[in-house]
């Protein structure tokens, strides 16, 4: 009786063993973005296996001026209603005997090692409201493979979003193909900043194509040569179609000659023909911006 036992647990220990084991090695289902930016961004970088994961972050913003503060309220009639001063906290008094200033009202002081940690910065309509990021920001930190992977699968999902802000992040001519493949999806994405990546293939166009929906595009500080501006002329505009979403496309601070400057010049000839655009110099309504300057400015 006692053998018949111990075989019966053993064979009952081995079936849990097993059934264990496929439960480690069985894939988990994929994860369904729902919109919320910080649960779905740190759900898909923990399931990437990630060491670190950048925090979600909301931008910080100088906070309001001492005057600003102190101004009174208006009650129903639109009155402005008066408000008493706060009486002034007594200075704390230091070892030395004289008076220890007070920590500025007017910004806020950050450990130098945690203001470099990367991190990525969001605008929110409402901050107590996950699925309300209007805008996502990093800056100063590469993005890899991995990270454009999850920033892909979120920034679809996300109504709202309408800015992204990548500055500074090691961006390469991979990462603009599978922006230009996914960016479409979302749909109220109208402003993309890549300020500071510069990258070798210059194959910027490609956010610019025919599906494009972009109506912002910044490009300064990208060592964009005349190749890069060629590129960038003929997605804008040929004679068999136009670019009829973009609406400003800034090229500042790039190595831009005037070769490649007057492949972009001709795009203005191909949209007054093609969109009978009217385009207004100096400080009139431009209602299709360009901004180039030489490498030399």
């Amino acid at each position: 009786m006692g053998k018949k036992l111990e075989k019966t647990l053993k064979d009952k220990g081995q079936s849990s063993a097993s059934q264990n084991g496929d439960d480690e090695n069985r894939t988990p289902e994929p994860h369904v973005c729902t919109g919320n930016f910080n649960q779905d961004y740190t759900e898909l970088c923990r399931r990437n296996n990630m060491v670190v994961i950048p925090p979600v972050v909301l931008r910080p913003h100088r906070p309001p001026s001492p005057s600003m503060q102190h101004e009174g309220k208006l009650d129903k009639k639109g009155k402005q209603q008066q408000q008493h001063p706060e009486p002034e906290a007594e200075p704390e008094i230091g070892e030395d005997g004289e008076p220890i200033e007070p920590p500025p009202k007017t910004y806020t002081v950050k450990d130098k090692f945690e203001y470099f940690k990367p991190c990525v910065q969001v605008e929110m309509e409402n901050p107590d409201k996950g699925d309300t990021v209007i805008e996502v920001i990093v800056r100063g930190w590469k993005i890899d493979d991995s990270m454009m992977n999850v920033f892909k699968q979120c920034w679809v999902a996300m109504e709202k979003l309408h800015t992204v802000n990548l500055w500074n992040t090691g961006l390469t001519g991979e990462m603009i193909s599978i922006m230009a493949g996914f960016l479409p999806q979302c749909v109220n994405i109208r402003n993309l900043i890549l300020d500071g990546n510069p990258i070798k293939e210059e194959n910027y166009h490609l956010l610019i194509g025919d599906d494009s929906l972009i109506q912002n595009l910044s490009l300064r500080h990208n060592l964009i040569t005349d190749k890069g501006a060629e590129l960038l002329g003929k997605a804008l505009a040929t004679t068999q179609r136009s670019n009829t979403k973009l609406v400003s496309l800034n090229l500042t601070r790039n190595r831009i000659t005037d070769i490649g400057t007057g492949h972009i010049i001709q795009v203005y000839g191909l949209l007054l023909l093609l969109l009978t655009t009217y385009i207004y110099i100096s400080h009139k309504f431009v209602p299709f911006q360009i901004f180039m300057s030489h490498s030399g400015t």
